[in-house]
This record gives C-alpha cells, sequence and structure tokens, in this order.
C-alpha cells in the first residue's frame, strides 16, 4: 500500500508514509469526499488531477529533486526555518542591491560647461547644475546681485527697491 495524496495538498517523497499522529497542515485544505489516502503500488490514484499531471511535460532530475526537497521541508516541521532561511537571503540580497545604489557617487552632468571654484582660469568641465544653467541661459552670470554659490546648488538675488536708489 502507498500513501496517495489528494490534489491539493502539497506531494510528498516517493516512499513516504505519515507517522503515528500525523495531521495535514490545515492550510492545505480538505481531501475532495471520498478520497482514497492509501491504494495499492502498482495501481495509480485516480483523480483528474493526477492524470494531468501525468500528461505535462516531465522535469529534469534536479527540478524533480529539488521538488521533493522543497515539499518533504514544506511538509515536516522545519519549514519555519526553511521560509526564515529564505527570507533572510531576499532579505540580504535586497540590503545589498539597496545599500550599493544608495552608496555609488551622483554625477550631475548637464549641457553646458560649468568651473571649479577657485580654480582661476583653468576650466574643468563636470556640467552645469540646473541653476548654473538657468543663471546662464537668463544670461545674468555677470550681474550685479546674481551669486551662485553651494557649489551650484543655490543662488542668492539680492535687489534693491525704489526708495534705496
Amino acid at each position: 500500500m502507498k500513501f496517495n495524496a489528494p490534489p491539493n495538498w502539497p506531494q510528498p517523497p516517493a516512499g513516504w508514509t505519515p507517522p503515528p499522529n500525523w495531521f495535514p497542515d490545515p492550510a492545505w485544505g480538505p481531501a475532495p469526499d471520498g478520497w482514497q489516502f492509501w491504494v495499492e503500488e502498482a495501481q495509480p490514484a485516480s483523480s483528474p488531477a493526477t492524470t494531468r499531471r501525468r500528461k505535462k511535460k516531465k522535469t529534469s532530475s534536479v527540478l524533480t529533486r529539488l521538488k521533493s526537497i522543497w515539499v518533504s521541508a514544506v511538509s515536516s516541521g522545519s519549514r519555519h526555518w526553511v521560509f526564515g532561511g529564505a527570507g533572510l537571503i531576499v532579505g540580504l540580497l535586497l540590503g545589498v542591491v539597496v545599500g550599493a545604489g544608495a552608496s555609488s557617487p551622483v554625477t550631475s552632468v548637464a549641457s553646458g560647461s560649468g568651473t571649479v571654484p577657485g580654480a582661476g582660469s583653468a576650466d574643468m568641465s563636470f556640467g552645469s547644475t540646473p541653476i548654473e544653467t538657468a543663471v546662464e541661459d537668463c544670461g545674468l552670470t555677470d550681474a550685479a546681485g546674481i551669486t551662485v554659490g553651494d557649489e551650484g546648488h543655490s543662488v542668492a538675488i539680492q535687489t534693491t527697491g525704489d526708495e534705496n536708489t
């Protein structure tokens, strides 16, 4: 006799028999009405789901073995370790990806050319910031009262009112 798991339950590895006092996980749902849990070894399980499964393309032996290990781990008491370990691995990978993205240098390159403050007349084109580009586009580069600061990330506009002329 061989244990015949219902089609909505994970399939146990070949030769597996339920130990004494074993109960299926309630998350698997109930077995179909009249389901035969024990069948003759030579007799295939009789259900439309298993018939459909046989008609599917055969998987490679590695995938079959991995599935067997997974089903065995999930159906046993070690599923908490399996899911915990998988969550840990996913979390670590996500942390590495996010950490690598957060620590990569940010270079602002826009149209136009900027100079490095204090570099004298040497033009070291690293690209202008949007504020530097706006000041240049408006023709205010040499205008009195317009000062670009914070390495191109701020602009100060100093004006005089009509009364203070």
